[in-house]
């Protein structure tokens, strides 16, 4: 027996399904479709979701919602992949965002990507963390993060396709790109320093004739979040030159997430890339 609730919400053009702590299944090995399927149910459908994975051919819970396998609730349907098939079923289809993800994510599923084609790092860039290892939660905390960058990258566009570089697109640009890395605690108080030094390197190095010393970008022992995207997430050489500074210094995980979040950014930022 399923048991979950449902509030209808209503809005002018649809009328939409939000489940409220649903118990969902998928199975085990997440790839690029699973990942992006998580990461839009616990956005934009059922923010209380619980998951459980599974192997191929075990028997499913009694009252879950499942998803992303053969026979499941929701899974494959002509051209479309699963996330397709899920902004589809929760009336998500008016939100330019979600489509234009939908886009890269359809592309991996289809195979259809060219050699130096974004659908195809993204599939590399999970196939990468699988083969180092990292168990499905993480590859779906990582890639939940990087969907939640490249989602506000595409909803801050104006009428012309720019991005328009206010005070608030920068510090919560910043924060989507570094608050993951450190939430850590056990690596937050290296990587706070990384930045530091990072920041006062790579105001030094540009060429308007002043220097930043690395406190800063600190206030009250806090990343002052607009600084950061000015001297690294934005500055003369990006988060590229971040990279290259920090690689010997953080583990994998840290440093594909940020590797990534850089791909991302060259990917739907016109600017300074």
């Amino acid at each position: 027996m399923r048991v979950y609730f449902l509030t209808i919400v209503f809005t002018l053009s649809n009328c939409v399904a939000v489940f409220a702590g649903g118990y969902y299944v998928t199975e085990r090995n997440v790839e690029t479709d699973r990942c992006a399927s998580i990461w839009l149910i616990k956005k934009f459908i059922d923010p209380e979701a619980t998951f459980t994975f599974i192997d191929p051919g075990d028997t499913v819970p009694d009252g879950a919602i499942t998803f992303d396998f053969f026979g499941a609730d929701y899974f494959h349907k002509g051209p479309d992949c699963t996330y397709t098939s899920l902004v589809k079923a929760h009336g998500l289809h008016t939100d330019g965002a979600l489509l234009k993800i939908n886009e890269f994510v359809n592309d991996v599923f289809a195979w259809r990507w060219g050699k130096d084609a974004f659908p195809r790092k993204l599939r590399e860039h999970i196939a990468l963390l699988r083969e180092n290892g990292l168990a499905d939660e993480v590859i779906i905390g990582i890639l939940s993060s990087e969907f939640d960058l490249a989602y506000f990258l595409l909803t801050e566009t104006n009428v012309n396709g720019e991005i328009v570089e206010d005070v608030r697109f920068k510090s919560t640009l910043s924060k989507l790109v570094f608050e993951p890395v450190l939430k850590h605690d056990e690596t937050r108080g290296e990587f706070f320093k990384l930045l530091q030094n990072y920041a006062a390197k790579a105001c030094s190095d540009c060429h308007f004739g002043f220097r930043v010393e690395a406190e800063e970008i600190l206030v009250d022992q806090e990343l002052d979040w607009q600084a950061l995207a000015d001297y690294v997430v934005l500055g003369p050489d990006g988060m590229t030159g971040l990279l290259s500074d920090i690689e010997s210094n953080v583990d994998f995980p840290t440093f594909e997430r940020l590797r990534f979040s850089a791909l991302i950014l060259s990917e739907l930022v016109p600017i300074g890339f």
